[in-house]
């Protein structure tokens, strides 16, 4: 009798919990959010420009992948330097307080070997420009990165 009790109160319990979780929405809770733009949302654009150099020479470096993401909500725009060692990388979605950019030698040593690089760019209020309503603005950014040969 007990041990039938005891299974009734689990079976009422778990109905409870299913109960819960199926009227509040809940259907996973695994990986980062996925970004969907909805009507009303706020939403900007990011450019990242400027040189890859080598620490040393201070000569711009071709063939270094760069990749930039928004504070980990999406995948990354990918570009690989030209032979000056210019990038540009452009992205857009939800405003975020920082980007992230991933230098990466790829190309072998073909023009060196360089050591790979992670930078964080903040973005602040004021870097961004031209917003209205849902458009919060777009952010322009010139950085200049200098890796670290092998040695």
């Amino acid at each position: 009798m007990i041990k039938k009790t005891k299974n009734n109160i689990f079976k009422f319990v778990s109905w409870l919990i299913a109960l819960f979780f199926g009227v509040t929405g809940f259907a996973a809770c695994y990986g980062p959010p996925t970004t969907i733009a909805m009507y009303g949302v706020s939403y900007a654009s990011y450019k990242v420009s400027g040189i890859v150099k080598d620490s040393t020479t201070k000569q711009g470096i071709r063939g270094i992948k760069l990749s930039l993401t928004r504070a980990n909500y999406d995948y990354p725009s990918n570009i690989t330097t030209d032979i000056n060692g210019s990038y540009s990388l452009n992205t857009d979605g939800f405003p975020v307080s920082y980007l992230l950019i991933k230098a990466k030698d790829i190309d072998g040593a073909e023009n060196g070997l360089f050591i790979d690089k992670d930078l964080t760019i903040d973005i602040n209020e004021d870097d961004y420009k031209n917003g209205d309503n849902e458009f919060k603005g777009e952010v322009d950014k010139t950085i200049d990165i200098e890796l670290e040969p092998v040695k």
